[in-house]
């Protein structure tokens, strides 16, 4: 599935975000966060369910979510302040609000056809979806800005730092429940 808005493309089968055919890098987590929030963009999605299916059975902090959502905010130019394509609705979550156009694949041989209309309900997120830019395409400014590298106290390195604490954390942990069961 390839999901198109405002003139970016999320691919879930190729993994990958584009804007005006340039590639937007993207960690997994963060590719995760937007595919999720957009399949879910017709309603509001909690910051416990968003933990609980991207990071099922694991204790992650609200730091890491933040960083991640910084992230995915920078990659489609829009920001905590703008709130554009992703709105926070304080203390019940976040939704994507952008205008959002489905096309399936193409088939061998074939052209892509239009999605059927997405069943309601909430449904675990693949690395089989896709997120297509859509009809009114951001500035090639906007684009440049959305892929312009981070600064080294930007959301980059703040995500590898929570990435970093994150693994200590379950290292301690796991050092825990050994030594309770030794004891």
């Amino acid at each position: 599935m390839r999901y198109i808005f405002d003139g970016y493309i999320l691919d879930t089968l190729r993994y990958e975000l584009s804007c005006r055919g340039q590639a937007i890098k993207l960690r997994p987590k963060v590719f995760e966060v937007l595919a999720y929030l957009i399949r879910h963009r017709d309603r509001v999605v909690s910051k416990d369910e968003l933990l609980a299916q991207l990071w099922p059975k694991q204790f992650i902090g609200d730091g890491t979510l933040n960083a991640c959502l910084m992230a995915v905010r920078r990659a489609i130019g829009d920001s905590g302040q703008t709130q554009r394509r992703i709105q926070t609705f304080h203390g019940r979550g976040y939704r994507f609000v952008a205008a959002v156009e489905e096309e399936e694949h193409a088939e061998p041989g074939g052209t892509p056809r239009a999605a059927e209309p997405a069943a309601q309900g909430p449904a675990a997120p693949t690395r089989q979806e896709a997120v297509l830019a859509a009809a009114s395409e951001p500035s090639p400014a906007a684009c440049e800005a959305s892929m312009a590298p981070l600064s080294p106290g930007g959301a980059s390195a703040a995500l590898d730092s929570l990435e970093q604490e994150h693994k200590q954390v379950t290292v301690l942990c796991c050092g825990l429940t050994e030594a309770a069961a030794l004891a």
